[in-house]
């Protein structure tokens, strides 16, 4: 693994409790600047209550998150965010009656004023939009298409290009080629092996095990809520994964894993 000098995010002991349930139990992760980190595992294992914790939207019970070496508190998001923590969501957060641009812009909008009256620069937000999207490497037609009339793909890139527009250090992604075709799902690939490229370090959430092994550097299994397993992705393979993601009684198939796509 690469020093302590690369993690730019870190974990130890991180735990939450609902109640009596304790969802995520002492976890301790390193995430290194520029890499891809897959977290894999049954559904009900952690990792979304995992990554709720890292991005804001969860406070922990107990452990703490270090960035950059320091240790952080997130009340919210926006916490997260104001350092460089994006999070992609499964359900993408996108409002498919607003144009690509707004959707990129949304919250940070161009305007200028007029006798006091404010008014959104469309055209500029467009242009600026465009040029935004060709830099990462993802083809829209027109950044003022509306979100509705985008395939899936398109729509995943669109979440991710206004992640990215905030000149993130770390992108957390849920679940980003679910319910994609394979042309696809491998424009998502591609994008995350670019953003990865450029320094952007990935946390990536996916049942798809190939997937996982073609762009991650490194795999971290959850089961009941702990870190059961870790290594890179070049020291193992999916039959080794899915053995530490099985509990008892269980099969692939149970797990909902997507061993072939």
């Amino acid at each position: 693994m690469d020093g302590e000098e690369d993690i730019i995010l870190q974990t130890k002991d991180l735990t939450k409790r609902f109640g009596g349930l304790i969802a995520v139990s002492e976890v301790d992760f390193e995430l290194q600047r520029g890499k891809v980190k897959a977290i894999v595992g049954d559904n009900g294992a952690g990792k979304s209550t995992f990554i709720k914790m890292l991005s804001g939207a969860l406070q922990p019970t107990g452990g703490e998150i270090l960035f950059k070496g320091e240790s952080v508190n997130f009340d919210s998001p926006r916490d997260a965010k104001s350092l460089g923590i994006e999070t992609v969501y499964q359900d993408l957060a996108l409002i498919e009656r607003m144009s690509v641009a707004d959707n990129i812009f949304l919250g940070r909008e161009s305007v200028f004023s007029i006798a006091g009256i404010k008014f959104v620069r469309k055209a500029k937000m467009q242009k600026d939009a465009e040029a935004h999207l060709k830099d990462i490497g993802i083809n829209v037609e027109s950044a003022g298409e509306e979100i509705m009339n985008l395939s899936g793909g398109q729509r995943q890139s669109a979440a991710v290009a206004r992640a990215v527009f905030t000149d993130p250090e770390v992108i957390i992604m849920d679940e980003p080629t679910a319910a994609l075709g394979v042309k696809e799902a491998r424009k998502v690939l591609d994008l995350i092996g670019s953003l990865s490229r450029s320094g952007i370090s990935i946390i990536l959430i996916s049942h798809t095990l190939p997937y996982v092994f073609e762009v991650a550097d490194r795999i971290v299994t959850f089961r009941s809520g702990k870190k059961v397993y870790e290594t890179s992705t070049d020291e193992t393979d999916e039959s080794t994964v899915v053995e530490h993601m099985l509990g008892a009684g269980k099969t692939p198939s149970s797990l909902g894993l997507n061993q072939e796509e």
